[in-house]
């Protein structure tokens, strides 16, 4: 599990990250 987090769970926090950011910077608040 160690090495599959590692593996996976920064292009995940990347995806969710690019996500928010992107709503946020077209005005979307909730």
């Amino acid at each position: 599990l160690k090495q599959w987090l590692d593996d996976n769970l920064p292009r995940i926090v990347q995806d969710t990250v690019q996500s928010e950011v992107e709503r946020i910077a077209r005005g979307g608040r909730v």
